[in-house]
């Protein structure tokens, strides 16, 4: 489960933050740290289970995120054999957002469950969604908005059914669409409560899964990428200067399968 906003920020910046909602019982992730993906340097958190991780910054001026795609609620669902943490993780070696979209394509998805992997680069946003049949990749732009006022875009998941947490895009329009898109109103946002549904809350609490972690992809064009990452007690922070190719685009690979 999941709850994932961007936004823009002053200078031409972009603002990825995802709520990661997991199980009580898994083990606490190892915290962002530096690492190089095929010659590229990425930011990342880590998953003590299998290694892969479900956000990252890197270099080339990505932010990339993962989710759940539960159109019906995973017992409805077959068991996955391959993890989809690894799909972040392989993708985020990535040149450009289009590259990382066809590097999650290559995968052996067949073996994976649903998923919705996002990738923004400027004012491009890729999501693409794996239902266990295809995987299509749609590309939306920032200026129109996804979810919300343009200029953001937000999406959300949960374990019991993608239906059952459309009320946060809801709260996420009324928010962007009426005042200003500040990292303050993110981040108010990623934190929010309603104190009589909890369950399906942004910060989300039920008696088997949490919100574990909030982390936050800041891209500066020209400059660097930040992440921060807060999870209980844990507040860290690293950054990378972005490299020159950032700003280099290709033309839309095909990631249909």
């Amino acid at each position: 489960m999941c709850t994932v906003t961007i936004i823009s920020l002053p200078g031409g910046g972009r603002r990825l933050v995802s709520n990661r909602d997991e199980l009580r019982a898994r083990p606490d992730a190892i915290p962002p740290e530096a690492q190089v993906i095929d010659g590229v340097r990425v930011l990342a958190p880590r998953d003590p289970l299998g290694g892969g991780t479900w956000v990252a910054g890197n270099d080339r001026g990505l932010a990339m995120t993962l989710l759940n795609l539960n159109e019906r609620p995973r017992a409805g669902m077959p068991p996955g054999r391959i993890s989809r943490g690894g799909i972040v993780r392989h993708a985020s070696g990535a040149n450009t957002a289009h590259e990382a979209m066809a590097a999650a394509a290559e995968l052996d998805l067949d073996g994976m469950l649903p998923f919705r992997f996002v990738v923004v680069q400027g004012d491009i946003v890729l999501e693409g969604r794996w239902d266990q049949r295809r995987f299509d990749v749609l590309e939306h732009t920032l200026e129109c908005g996804v979810e919300g006022a343009p200029g953001t875009a937000c999406f959300t998941s949960s374990g019991l059914g993608d239906a059952l947490v459309t009320p946060r895009l809801a709260l996420w329009r009324q928010w962007s669409e009426t005042q200003p898109v500040t990292v303050a109103l993110q981040d108010k946002f990623h934190g929010h409560r309603w104190s009589d549904r909890l369950s399906i809350s942004v910060h989300m609490e039920r008696t088997d899964a949490r919100t574990v972690s909030t982390t936050a992809v800041n891209v500066v064009p020209n400059d660097g990428v930040e992440m921060h990452y807060w999870a209980d007690d844990v507040r860290t922070a690293c950054r990378l200067a972005l490299r020159p190719t950032a700003a280099v685009s290709v033309p839309p690979t095909e990631a249909t399968v």
